[in-house]
């Protein structure tokens, strides 16, 4: 049986949730900025 270190444990679910979040944060982050170019784009059209 293998011994494995709680605080590896802990290390590598906080990599997963920074991974998560940071993919989470980067779509939200890029559809905003897509949005107000969008926006913009309109308000100089007319």
């Amino acid at each position: 049986m293998r011994v494995v270190d709680e605080g590896d444990l802990v290390r590598d679910m906080i990599d997963v949730l920074t991974l998560f979040c940071a993919r989470l944060y980067g779509k939200r982050a890029a559809r905003n900025r897509a949005k107000k170019a969008l926006a913009a784009a309109a308000g100089e059209g007319a």
